[in-house]
C-alpha cells in the first residue's frame, strides 16, 4: 500500500471514530427516581419568576423533611399559600392563618416575612408558609413554585390551588369607630362543592398593624356550610375598634356605652392590614385599609 492510500484509510478511520463518538454522546440517557425522592434535576428549564407569575394561591406538593397529609382530606383545611403581587402575602398551615410580606428581586432571589399569625393549638400540621422564611431563591419550573435554601437544597414546591378567595371593600379609608359591608369573593375549581365548617359567618375580616394585633375568637360551634363550584360571594363586615375590652372592674381597654349597652372602643388612627382570619379556604394577602380620626 502507497502513502497515498494509507493516509486514505488513516483519515477514513479517524472520521469513522469522531462518527461514533458523536452518536454516543447524543444518545439519551434515562434515570429512574423513587417517587418518595425529590429532586433539583429536570430537563424543564427553570423560568425566571415575576410578580405576575407569582400573583394567587398555591398550594404545597412537598415540603423538606415533613412526609404528612397536604391535602383535605385526610386535613381539615388544605395547606396554602397567596401572593398580591404588591410585597404581601398571606397562608395557611391548615390550622392557623398567617400573613407577612416578601420581596422577589433579579434573578428569583427571594425574601419571606412573616407578620401576623394565629395562635391555635394544633399538632401534626406541616410546616408551612411559615418555613419559606428560610428561602433564599424561587424558581417557577413545570408550572410549579420551587423554593430553596442558601446550600440550594429544596425547601418547598408549590402548585396552583384550585379553590382562591379575595376580599372586596367599597373604600380603603374608615373612621375610627365605624363598620363598613364588604363581601369575600371565592372561585371553587375544584369540580365539586365544599362544605366547611364555621361559626355563624363563614368568613371574618379584622383589622391589624404593628402595634395592634388582635386575636379573634368565636364561641364553639360547629355550622356547617356550602361553598358551590364556580364563584360565590360571602359578606363580611370590617369594624375599625377593638375586637374586645373590660368591664369597670375588669382590666384592658374599657368598653364604651352606647344607647344602653357596652360597645368596643375605636381603634387609634393609622394604617391597618385588614385580613381575612379563618383557613376555610387560602388566605388571600391582606389589603391596607387607613384608619381617619
Amino acid at each position: 500500500m502507497d502513502v497515498k492510500s494509507s493516509l486514505v484509510v488513516v483519515l477514513t478511520l479517524f472520521l469513522a471514530a469522531c462518527s461514533s463518538t458523536s452518536h454516543a454522546a447524543a444518545r439519551p440517557r434515562t434515570a429512574t427516581v423513587p417517587s418518595t425522592v425529590q429532586t433539583t434535576t429536570t430537563n424543564t428549564t427553570p423560568a425566571n419568576v415575576t410578580e405576575a407569575a407569582l400573583v394567587g394561591s398555591w398550594r404545597p406538593v412537598f415540603i423538606a423533611g415533613y412526609h404528612g397529609p397536604l391535602t383535605d382530606p385526610p386535613l381539615g383545611v388544605a395547606p396554602a399559600l397567596s401572593f398580591d403581587g404588591r410585597g404581601h402575602w398571606g397562608g395557611t398551615d391548615g390550622c392557623n392563618g398567617m400573613n407577612g410580606s416578601y420581596r422577589l428581586a433579579r434573578n428569583g432571589a427571594f425574601q419571606l416575612v412573616v407578620g401576623g399569625m394565629t395562635q391555635a393549638a394544633c399538632d401534626g400540621f406541616p410546616p408551612t408558609p411559615a418555613s419559606l422564611r428560610s428561602a433564599v431563591r424561587v424558581e417557577l419550573r413545570g408550572g410549579r413554585l420551587t423554593f430553596f435554601a442558601r446550600n440550594g437544597d429544596d425547601i418547598a414546591q408549590y402548585g396552583r390551588a384550585n379553590v382562591t378567595a379575595r376580599v372586596v371593600l367599597p373604600s380603603m379609608t374608615m373612621t375610627a369607630g365605624s363598620s363598613m359591608s364588604g363581601h369575600v369573593l371565592v372561585e371553587n375549581n375544584t369540580g365539586q362543592a365544599l362544605h366547611p365548617i364555621g361559626c355563624t359567618s363563614l368568613f371574618y375580616v379584622f383589622l391589624s398593624n404593628a402595634s395592634i394585633k388582635p386575636l379573634p375568637f368565636f364561641p364553639q360551634c360547629a355550622q356547617v356550610f356550602t361553598i358551590p363550584v364556580g364563584q360565590s360571594t360571602y359578606p363580611i363586615g370590617v369594624d375599625a375598634t377593638y375586637l374586645e375590652c373590660a368591664g369597670p372592674l375588669g382590666s384592658g381597654r374599657r368598653c364604651l356605652e352606647r344607647n344602653g349597652r357596652s360597645v368596643m372602643p375605636p381603634l387609634p388612627p393609622g394604617q391597618y392590614q385588614a385580613t381575612l382570619w379563618g383557613n376555610i379556604v387560602p388566605t388571600p394577602p391582606p389589603i391596607a385599609v387607613r384608619v381617619t380620626p
